[in-house]
């Protein structure tokens, strides 16, 4: 999934750097489990940006809009 949008590349490297892309695959997947733990329905989610380097991963900003299940 990562590889397929346009920043992807930078995962293999770029004008000699590379990003952090298991810290990014990390972030998705506590993302994940935060929504099927907590039971949420996701309406919108918005990570922008989300700031990706070599040593890291964090989303600068989030809006969640949640339903819970019921």
């Amino acid at each position: 999934m990562i590889q397929e949008i346009k920043s992807g590349r930078f995962c293999k490297g770029f004008r000699g750097d590379r990003i952090d892309c298991d810290s990014l695959i990390d972030l998705l997947l506590k993302v994940s489990a935060m929504i099927s733990e907590q039971k949420l329905e996701i309406e919108t989610m918005d990570l922008n940006p989300v700031i990706v380097s070599r040593n890291g991963a964090v989303a600068a900003d989030a809006k969640i809009s949640i339903r819970k299940w019921s």
